[in-house]
């Protein structure tokens, strides 16, 4: 699957050069000009649970590049 989504991505990039994908994911996507950020040891929440760590860096991350961004 990571295959598959590395491909769609370099195809989007490619037909729209100002384009930026912010995808998570347990496995690398392995495209040229991907930026990892490692997730390891951050607690998720569970279900009906508030935000976990890593939500929260999720939300930090794409409100860096969108201010307003809500989740």
């Amino acid at each position: 699957m990571a295959e598959a989504t590395g491909r769609l991505a370099v195809g989007l990039l490619a037909g729209a050069p100002g384009l930026r994908i912010l995808a998570t994911s347990r496995q690398a996507l392995d495209t040229e000009g991907e930026y990892r950020f490692p997730l390891e040891g951050l607690e998720t929440a569970g279900e009906g649970a508030g935000a976990g760590e890593a939500e929260e860096l999720f939300v930090a991350r794409a409100a860096a590049v969108r201010p307003g961004f809500i989740l």
